[in-house]
């Protein structure tokens, strides 16, 4: 047997030995190693920086993974997956802690941040919705609109069936009477068909929306964001049939409650703004693994001796 081949089956059994001799075991295999090297030196040529205790030394930590940590540490291709799925995952594998926890701070900060921002936006918006439903009325609307139709005398072919329903009801602002008073289908119908009046002048331009589903979200939206819909608010005048482009004659609650709309969808914007953050440190980190791994592969192929024959590898498993 040669020396060579002495190497490999005393380092092969080694995983044998006890672990209460671990120390001891470890000295005598450097030693080994050492002598080794020494014999195969006495029997070849010694070519320079063919190897080195570096070399040795990154041999031995390569060598001593396992499992999916010799994964993240060979495979390029599976450490962009690890670090696309668990931020800098493959950079605590691959000898890098601080961006992997940079990566992973980055990650828990904008679930927290996503999490804290949705739970306010949410609380906001049914505190806006309550609010809306205690102060603005389709009924007290449908009454402005009979009333806008005949300050400015405009004809609208639906407009005399709104009147009657309207002379017998009062706005009592609740959403489970006020709703039940006006058939949205023929409110949809007149505002279709409604001249937008600036000041004096008759426009050619019709009102810009209809009325959406009570309780969606655009509903929520067009009533404290379009002057149409100011005059269903509580504290609208019921004789002003004016509505300048300005918003000048909007009342306090129409602008109040576009404060409120807007404070939680700056929240939403906020949640939303987090989730791109989470997005992009999964990418980042992905790719930083990636081409990490691959930049620490190319130099060690560089640092690897260019014959194998004037080398040696060992294995070491414990």
């Amino acid at each position: 047997m040669s020396l060579t081949d002495s190497c490999t089956f005393f380092i092969s059994n080694s995983r044998k030995w006890s672990s209460s001799g671990y120390r001891m075991t470890l000295s005598l295999l450097l030693m080994f190693v050492s002598a080794c090297a020494f014999g195969q030196s006495l029997t070849e040529p010694f070519v320079p920086d063919t190897f080195t205790y570096k070399q040795l030394s990154i041999r031995m930590k390569t060598e001593s993974s396992t499992g999916i940590q010799n994964v993240l540490q060979t495979k390029s291709g599976i450490a962009f997956m690890s670090s696309a799925l668990i931020p800098g995952s493959a950079q605590f594998a691959n000898g890098k802690p601080f961006r992997g926890a940079l990566y992973m701070a980055i990650e828990a900060g904008a679930l927290i941040l996503h999490a804290d921002q949705l739970s306010k936006a949410r609380k906001k918006e049914r505190a806006y919705e309550d609010y809306a439903n205690s102060n603005w009325s389709v009924v007290k609307y449908a009454r402005w609109l009979v009333g806008y139709h005949d300050y400015h005398g405009l004809s609208n072919s639906r407009i005399e069936e709104l009147r009657n329903l309207v002379r017998s009801v009062n706005p009592v602002f609740s959403i489970d009477v006020d709703w039940q008073a006006i058939p949205i289908q023929l409110l949809r119908d007149i505002e279709r068909n409604t001249l937008y009046v600036y000041n004096t002048q008759k426009g050619s331009n019709n009102f810009s929306h209809v009325m959406p589903d009570y309780g969606s979200q655009q509903y929520y939206e067009l009533i404290s964001k379009y002057y149409q819909y100011g005059p269903g608010w509580k504290d609208f005048p019921e004789s002003k049939f004016i509505l300048p482009w300005n918003g000048s004659e909007m009342s306090a609650q129409f602008y109040l409650g576009r404060d409120r709309a807007e404070a939680f969808n700056d929240h939403y914007r906020y949640a939303s703004n987090m989730v791109s953050v989470l997005i992009l440190n999964h990418v980042f980190s992905a790719f930083d693994a990636y081409f990490t791994l691959n930049l620490k592969n190319t130099r060690l192929q560089a640092q690897s001796p260019l014959s194998v024959d004037k080398s040696f590898r060992f294995t070491w498993e414990f």
